[in-house]
């Protein structure tokens, strides 16, 4: 089986790394939303005017957010919202994806070295 095609979970991958670069380097504070009813992850700081957002290509879904919720089992579908802090704690997040062939990757952001990495979810 393959894995969800490279350009997605890759996007992904520089999608986060952009979000992690521009908080250290810029010294703002970076909100990633990460959306399953819209299949899409979201950035935007506190500069006017920045906005980025990543759309799931076709045939790849968000299947899930992590770390999940114990708080909320009812809303599996919520939106989620992460903040990356200058110097700070790198929150423990991932998110969980699908292609047509089932086959699922996992997008995680190490809290320990905060370099997102792809693997096969457990």
């Amino acid at each position: 089986m393959r894995p969800p095609p490279p350009t997605a979970t890759n996007s992904v991958v520089s999608f986060l790394n952009s979000g992690l670069s521009r908080a250290a380097r810029r010294q703002q504070v970076v909100e990633i939303t990460i959306s399953r009813p819209d299949n899409s992850i979201e950035m935007q700081s506190s500069e006017p005017g920045f906005i980025r957002r990543l759309q799931m290509p076709e045939g790849v879904s968000i299947v899930q957010v992590l770390p999940q919720l114990p708080e909320n089992p009812e809303n599996p579908d919520a939106t989620r919202t992460f903040f990356l802090y200058p110097g700070g704690t790198v929150p423990p997040l991932g998110v969980q994806l699908i292609n047509r062939r089932n086959v699922q990757r996992v997008v995680r952001v190490d809290p320990i070295t905060g370099v997102p990495r792809v693997e096969a979810p457990e």
